[in-house]
Protein backbone atom coordinates (compact mmCIF):
# COMPACT_ATOMS: atom_id res chain seq x y z
CA UNK A 1 0.00 0.00 0.00
CA UNK A 2 2.65 2.60 0.75
CA UNK A 3 4.25 1.55 -1.95
CA UNK A 4 1.36 2.45 -4.46
CA UNK A 5 1.04 5.90 -2.53
CA UNK A 6 4.52 6.61 -3.14
CA UNK A 7 4.21 6.06 -6.75
CA UNK A 8 0.61 8.20 -7.40
CA UNK A 9 3.08 11.09 -5.17
CA UNK A 10 6.25 10.27 -7.74
CA UNK A 11 3.76 10.73 -10.82
CA UNK A 12 2.15 13.84 -9.23
CA UNK A 13 4.91 15.76 -8.73
CA UNK A 14 6.83 14.13 -12.13
CA UNK A 15 4.16 15.02 -15.03
CA UNK A 16 3.48 18.64 -14.27
CA UNK A 17 7.09 19.19 -14.29
CA UNK A 18 7.84 17.05 -17.29
CA UNK A 19 5.09 19.05 -19.20
CA UNK A 20 6.63 22.24 -18.23
CA UNK A 21 10.17 21.58 -18.61
CA UNK A 22 10.84 18.00 -20.27
CA UNK A 23 8.25 18.24 -22.96
CA UNK A 24 9.27 21.85 -24.58
CA UNK A 25 12.97 20.58 -24.63
CA UNK A 26 11.95 17.23 -26.58
CA UNK A 27 9.92 19.27 -28.88
CA UNK A 28 12.58 21.13 -29.45
CA UNK A 29 15.17 18.23 -30.17
CA UNK A 30 12.94 16.79 -32.38
CA UNK A 31 12.58 20.18 -34.24
CA UNK A 32 16.09 20.18 -34.53
CA UNK A 33 16.96 17.09 -35.69
CA UNK A 34 14.07 16.78 -38.28
CA UNK A 35 15.12 20.23 -40.16
CA UNK A 36 18.53 18.35 -40.26
CA UNK A 37 17.57 15.44 -41.36
CA UNK A 38 15.54 17.52 -44.51
CA UNK A 39 18.16 19.34 -45.30
CA UNK A 40 20.70 16.27 -45.43
CA UNK A 41 17.75 14.26 -48.14
CA UNK A 42 17.41 17.91 -49.66
CA UNK A 43 21.20 18.16 -50.18
CA UNK A 44 21.17 14.66 -51.48
CA UNK A 45 18.26 14.97 -53.57
CA UNK A 46 19.81 17.91 -55.45
CA UNK A 47 23.13 16.02 -55.93
CA UNK A 48 21.06 13.15 -57.08
CA UNK A 49 19.38 15.17 -59.69
CA UNK A 50 22.51 16.93 -61.01
CA UNK A 51 21.14 20.15 -59.77
CA UNK A 52 24.07 21.07 -57.23
CA UNK A 53 27.14 19.98 -55.51
CA UNK A 54 28.07 18.19 -58.68
CA UNK A 55 31.07 19.96 -61.29
CA UNK A 56 28.13 20.42 -64.18
CA UNK A 57 25.47 21.65 -61.53
CA UNK A 58 23.04 24.28 -62.75
CA UNK A 59 22.71 25.67 -59.32
CA UNK A 60 25.68 26.99 -57.38
CA UNK A 61 26.33 25.50 -53.60
CA UNK A 62 24.83 28.60 -52.37
CA UNK A 63 21.86 28.55 -54.44
CA UNK A 64 21.45 25.00 -53.52
CA UNK A 65 22.16 25.86 -49.52
CA UNK A 66 19.52 28.73 -49.54
CA UNK A 67 16.60 26.53 -51.58
CA UNK A 68 17.33 23.37 -49.09
CA UNK A 69 17.40 26.05 -45.67
CA UNK A 70 14.10 27.84 -47.15
CA UNK A 71 12.27 23.84 -47.15
CA UNK A 72 13.76 22.65 -43.62
CA UNK A 73 13.62 25.47 -41.62
CA UNK A 74 10.02 26.11 -41.97
CA UNK A 75 9.43 23.16 -40.14
CA UNK A 76 7.65 23.48 -36.68
CA UNK A 77 6.24 20.69 -34.42
CA UNK A 78 3.36 21.02 -31.97
CA UNK A 79 2.22 18.85 -29.53
CA UNK A 80 -0.17 17.57 -31.66
CA UNK A 81 1.98 15.86 -34.10
CA UNK A 82 3.13 14.23 -31.28
CA UNK A 83 0.91 11.11 -31.53
CA UNK A 84 1.81 10.91 -35.06
CA UNK A 85 5.41 11.11 -34.32
CA UNK A 86 5.16 8.26 -31.89
CA UNK A 87 3.62 5.97 -34.80
CA UNK A 88 6.24 6.68 -37.33
CA UNK A 89 3.71 8.55 -39.36
CA UNK A 90 4.33 12.06 -41.10
CA UNK A 91 2.03 14.80 -39.38
CA UNK A 92 -1.09 15.79 -40.59
CA UNK A 93 -1.25 18.53 -39.66
CA UNK A 94 2.68 19.65 -40.36
CA UNK A 95 2.12 18.29 -43.86
CA UNK A 96 -0.39 20.48 -44.75
CA UNK A 97 1.18 23.85 -43.12
CA UNK A 98 4.50 22.56 -45.11
CA UNK A 99 2.82 22.88 -48.63
CA UNK A 100 2.96 26.56 -49.02
CA UNK A 101 6.28 27.51 -47.71
CA UNK A 102 7.88 23.99 -50.16
CA UNK A 103 5.84 25.88 -52.68
CA UNK A 104 7.23 28.90 -52.65
CA UNK A 105 10.90 27.66 -52.05
CA UNK A 106 9.85 25.50 -55.36
CA UNK A 107 9.12 28.53 -57.41
CA UNK A 108 12.54 30.45 -55.99
CA UNK A 109 14.03 27.38 -56.96
CA UNK A 110 12.01 27.37 -61.10
CA UNK A 111 13.28 31.06 -61.66
CA UNK A 112 17.27 30.26 -60.09
CA UNK A 113 16.58 27.42 -62.73
CA UNK A 114 15.37 29.30 -65.37
CA UNK A 115 18.39 32.16 -64.89
CA UNK A 116 21.02 29.83 -64.94
CA UNK A 117 19.38 28.30 -68.21
CA UNK A 118 18.95 31.49 -69.74
CA UNK A 119 22.40 33.35 -68.74
CA UNK A 120 24.18 29.82 -70.15
CA UNK A 121 26.09 30.06 -73.82
CA UNK A 122 24.21 29.74 -76.72
CA UNK A 123 23.98 26.09 -78.39
CA UNK A 124 26.51 25.65 -81.30
CA UNK A 125 25.57 23.37 -83.73
CA UNK A 126 27.68 20.88 -86.14
CA UNK A 127 27.51 18.62 -88.95
CA UNK A 128 29.43 15.48 -89.82
CA UNK A 129 30.19 13.96 -93.19
CA UNK A 130 27.15 12.12 -93.09
CA UNK A 131 25.13 15.16 -92.78
CA UNK A 132 24.13 14.21 -88.91
CA UNK A 133 23.64 17.50 -86.78
CA UNK A 134 25.46 17.31 -83.32
CA UNK A 135 23.94 20.12 -80.97
CA UNK A 136 26.79 21.39 -78.20
CA UNK A 137 24.92 22.87 -75.20
CA UNK A 138 28.58 23.99 -73.79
Amino acid sequence: MRWLIRSLIFWAVCTPLFYLFGLPMLMEKLETSSRAENYTVCQQHLADEHLANVPSALLSPQQAEEYCHCVSDGITLTKSDLFDLALKRQPARLTEAMKPVVEACNETLQQALDRALNAGTAPRSTWEPDGTETIHFN
